[in-house]
C-alpha cells in the first residue's frame, strides 16, 4: 500500500503467447485508509444477492485499456512505448518464438521506457525549479523559433512537416508544448551540470598517456596513380605472333614504352586513360588515400615499393600476379601519434563529456529512486508481450 494514501487504477492483462490472446484480469484498486477483514459484513443480504442477475461472462468487448506506469502525476502508456518501435520490431517477432522475441527486444522497450520515465522527471524538477520565475513571453518566442526550425528543416513545406509532425504521434498544439518542456528541461540541465572545477594540465597528460595508443594513434598512408596492364588482356600483333613473343613480354616492352613517355614529359594522368586497365582509368588512375597494410593482393605490392619511394617519383615496370604496374607516388604520411599540442583541446572536451555525464546519470538514479516507480519491470514486461502481439497480427 502507497504510505501517502494515492490511488492508483491499473487495467491488467494476461499474455497468452501460445494462443495469441490477451484477457482481462480485472482491476486492482489500492487506496490509503481501506480496511479489510474477515469478518467484515456486505452491504447487502444473501436474500438480496440472490435476487441480483449474473454478470454476462461469455462474448464481452476487447478490453481497450492496458498496464500504465505511473510516474508521480504524469502516466506512460502501452502505445507509447512500443508504437514507434514496432516496425523495427516486427522482423524479430515474425522469426522468432515468444522467448527469443523477449531477450532481443526487452532492452529496447527498457531503454525507451527508462528514457520517458528520465524526460518527466527532469521535467517535474525543472518546472518545479523555474516556478514563478519564467518569463512566459520569452519561453513562447523561444518555442515559436523552434517550430520555426523545424519547419525549415522541410525546406519550408508546412505539409511536409504536419505530416511528420503526425508520424510523431502529435499535433501542432502538442508539438509546441513537447518543445516547451524541452526548452524547460534544457535549461535546467544546463544550469545542474554545469561545470566549474578547473582541469589542470596533469590531468589532460595524463589523460593523454592512457588513451593516446587506442584514440591518438594514426597509421600510415599513401596515396598514388597507376597505370595497370593486366598481361591476359593484352593484344597479340601478328608480328609478336610470328616472332614467338608471349603476352607477358609484349606487356613489359608497352609498360618500357610507357616509362619513356613519362621520362619525356607526357602527363601520367593522360597515358593512364590510354594504357591502364585499371579500375580507376578514367581519373587519371588516380586512387583515393590508402591506409598502410590495407591493400590486398596483387596491390600489397605497391605499398612496399612505395616505402622506397619518395613523393613525385615514378617506379616500374612492377610485376605482380599478372599485372605489370606503373606507379606515380603522390602522398606518403607514415605511421604517427598525434603529438598532444594538437588534441589538448579535444581531450579537455571529453574530460568535461566524462564529467557531465557522470552528474548526469547520477542525478538520474536519485531522481528514479527517490520516485519509488512501483512495478516498471512489469509494465516493460507487458510492453514485450503486448509488442509481440501487435508485431504477430501485422502491427
Amino acid at each position: 500500500m502507497n504510505k501517502s494514501g494515492n490511488c492508483f487504477i491499473y487495467t491488467l492483462g494476461l499474455w497468452c503467447c501460445m494462443g495469441v490472446l490477451l484477457s482481462p484480469l480485472g482491476v486492482l484498486w489500492i487506496a490509503g485508509g481501506c480496511q479489510s477483514g474477515k469478518g467484515k459484513r456486505g452491504k447487502f443480504s444473501e436474500e438480496e444477492m440472490a435476487a441480483f442477475g449474473l454478470a454476462e461472462r461469455e462474448n464481452l468487448p476487447e478490453p481497450s485499456g492496458g498496464l500504465v506506469l505511473s510516474v508521480h502525476q504524469e502516466t506512460i502508456t502501452v502505445d507509447e512505448i512500443i508504437s514507434p518501435l514496432i516496425e523495427s520490431l516486427e522482423p524479430m517477432a515474425t522469426s522468432s518464438d515468444f522467448q527469443k522475441f523477449e531477450r532481443q527486444a526487452k532492452p529496447i522497450i527498457a531503454r525507451v521506457v527508462l528514457n520517458k520515465t528520465t524526460d518527466i522527471l527532469l521535467y517535474q524538477q525543472a518546472k518545479k525549479q523555474a516556478a514563478g520565475n519564467i518569463d512566459e513571453a520569452a519561453l513562447d518566442k523561444a518555442v515559436e523559433s523552434e517550430v520555426n526550425r523545424f519547419v525549415a528543416n522541410y525546406g519550408g513545406n508546412l505539409a511536409e512537416a504536419n505530416k511528420a509532425i503526425k508520424e510523431m504521434g502529435l499535433d501542432w498544439p502538442r508539438f509546441r508544448d513537447y518543445q516547451k518542456k524541452l526548452l524547460l528541461t534544457q535549461s535546467y540541465l544546463s544550469q545542474k551540470l554545469s561545470e566549474d572545477r578547473p582541469i589542470g594540465h596533469g590531468e589532460l597528460l595524463t589523460y593523454y598517456e592512457a588513451m593516446k595508443d587506442e584514440y591518438f594513434q594514426r597509421g600510415g598512408q599513401i596515396q598514388f596513380r597507376l597505370i595497370d596492364i593486366v598481361i591476359d588482356k593484352v593484344e597479340l600483333a601478328e608480328s609478336s605472333e610470328a616472332s614467338g613473343q608471349s603476352k607477358k613480354e609484349v606487356a613489359l616492352k608497352m609498360a618500357k614504352e610507357v616509362l619513356e613517355k613519362i621520362g619525356a614529359g607526357e602527363d601520367f594522368a593522360k597515358l593512364a586513360q590510354e594504357y591502364s586497365d585499371g579500375h580507376r582509368t578514367k581519373y587519371g588512375g588516380l586512387w583515393t588515400p590508402v591506409t598502410t597494410g590495407s591493400l590486398a593482393a596483387p596491390h600489397d605490392e605497391l605499398e612496399k615499393e612505395a616505402q622506397k619511394m619518395q613523393v613525385g617519383q615514378v617506379s616500374g615496370p612492377i610485376e605482380a600476379d599478372g599485372h605489370i604496374f606503373i606507379m606515380k607516388l603522390e602522398d606518403k604520411r607514415q605511421a604517427h601519434c598525434e603529438p598532444f599540442e594538437d588534441v589538448q583541446q579535444r581531450i579537455e572536451a571529453e574530460i568535461l563529456f566524462q564529467r557531465r555525464k557522470e552528474r548526469f546519470d547520477e542525478m538520474i538514479s536519485n531522481l528514479i529512486r527517490q520516485a519509488n516507480i512501483a512495478d516498471m519491470d512489469g509494465f516493460i514486461n507487458f510492453c514485450v508481450g503486448r509488442a509481440y502481439q501487435r508485431c504477430r497480427m501485422g502491427g
